[in-house]
């Protein structure tokens, strides 16, 4: 079960919490987003329940909804599609989307799995399973539960798709609650094993500022990762949100193991030595044509007036770069300069990312002005830390050296993560290239800043 000290993450944004004794509900400061810290019983809206109970009072359609499945005509046509039937960018169409500004819901796991996890584009999307940034209720056997969004919007839309995540096929009604209850959909349930975009078409355009999702979840938790609103029309470039990565796999059953794990590494302290041998993740990268012995790695969770006390030479230019997740958010040139996300961890846009989760061997290069005897390689991992397998000194690029190759003992660590390659003795430098294996580690890698230490 679990605890309040378990939740390390907003359910929103993924950023660090300071949970306070004796609240339940922590409000993010990067997001303003709120995430229980336990699992929660929302009680169904009661201004509905009173209406229906009232002397003469006739059943309402939240109630009829909440006997289950089959308790209203069928209503509208719904289609699960799947990566089988379009690409990711076509099942998230950034130029019609409009997402969530706020939610509820009947009851909530808490943490990661928050109502606040459905705000805004899908986090974890398309992948399927018991994945942290999805809503998930507090029993994984309940009849009926519900979530609410809000949409802050007056651009007409002519349809919806539900992003469900694990338990997929469990939706069963969609009601417009913008004023009154108008049912939009109603089926029976279609059980799925994949992750599903369930969308409902309508009739005509209209104005939609409010939604209630109806669900069974009779089988096991039932996780919605967001509900968007398709536009008629290409929405305004300022309308688009960048739609961010999906978040790092955690699980329900594994979210307190992962609290007590962090807490284990931060006391340590830990300081690895790693061989300098190559291993199999490097056979895609070029071969070193020169390798530096005796180099250590160490981790840690240095404080940033720690780290600016060692005067530390920040990446100034982006020599070349294998992919980027686009020009703006998590692109390329959000790795130079000074931290701007740590000590914070998460999938935030101010950190570089890949183009691509699970891609294989991806790399940057940057560049630190002048060459300056330089004693260790230090960076910043903030999100899905442990990716990086080898770093090369690429001063002269007519010959490189390797002064890093193997697995970072980050590997597995949850939260942000400074990580230096110490050098035997220092050596004259001012690029290096970060090589990281993103396939070992599920999920976007993303890497907020690069020092070269005096």
């Amino acid at each position: 079960m679990p605890s309040e000290s378990s939740v390390l993450r907003c359910g929103n944004c993924g950023a660090n919490l300071s949970p306070v004794p004796g609240q339940n509900v922590v409000q993010c400061s990067y997001c303003s987003q709120a995430t229980y810290l336990t699992q929660t019983v929302v009680n169904a809206p009661q201004q509905e329940l009173a209406a229906a109970a009232a002397p003469g009072g006739t059943r309402g359609l939240h109630e009829q909804l909440l006997a289950g499945p089959g308790s209203t005509p069928q209503k509208a046509r719904g289609t699960r599609l799947t990566t089988r039937d379009m690409t990711r960018e076509q099942l998230i169409p950034v130029e019609r989307a409009i997402w969530p500004v706020r939610a509820s819901a009947s009851t909530t796991y808490g943490g990661s799995w928050s109502p606040s996890a459905m705000v805004g584009p899908p986090k974890v999307f398309p992948r399927y399973g018991d994945i942290g940034g999805a809503w998930a209720p507090s029993s994984s056997s309940s009849r009926v539960e519900w979530v609410e969004l809000e949409y802050n919007t007056e651009f007409p839309v002519t349809g919806l798709r539900v992003y469900e995540t694990l338990k997929s096929g469990n939706v069963y009604a969609v009601v417009d609650h913008t004023s009154g209850d108008e049912l939009l959909f109603a089926a029976a349930v279609d059980p799925r094993s994949e992750s599903c975009a369930l969308e409902v078409t309508f009739d005509s355009a209209r104005v939609i500022r409010r939604l209630r999702v109806y669900l069974t979840n009779t089988n096991g938790y039932t996780e919605i990762d967001t509900v968007a609103l398709l536009a008629r029309d290409p929405l305004p470039l300022d309308a688009r949100p960048h739609v961010p990565p999906p978040t790092k796999e955690l699980s329900v059953s594994g979210a307190m193991w992962v609290f007590f794990g962090v807490l284990a590494v931060l006391i340590a302290g830990v300081i690895y030595a790693v061989k300098q041998d190559s291993s199999d993740s490097t056979a895609l990268m070029s071969a070193p044509t020169s390798a530096l012995q005796g180099a250590t790695i160490l981790i840690g969770n240095e404080p940033l007036e720690a780290i600016a006390a060692r005067n530390p030479r920040w990446a100034i230019s982006v020599v070349d770069v294998s992919s980027e997740y686009s020009g703006d958010g998590n692109a390329a040139v959000q790795a130079l300069g000074a931290p701007n996300v740590y000590p914070r961890a998460g999938d935030i846009p101010q950190a570089w990312a890949p183009l691509s989760a699970d891609a294989g061997i991806q790399h940057i290069t940057l560049h630190f002005g002048e060459a300056r005897p330089t004693s260790a390689v230090f960076w910043l991992e903030t999100y899905n830390p442990g990716a990086v397998v080898r770093i090369d000194d690429l001063t002269d690029p007519a010959q490189p050296v390797t002064l890093f190759t193997g697995v970072s003992p980050s590997r597995g660590r949850s939260g942000a993560t400074a990580v230096e390659i110490r050098l035997p003795q220092p050596r004259s430098m001012h690029t290096v290239r970060l090589y990281l294996d993103t396939a070992a580690i599920v999920g976007w890698n993303e890497i907020d800043a690069v020092a070269l230490m005096p």
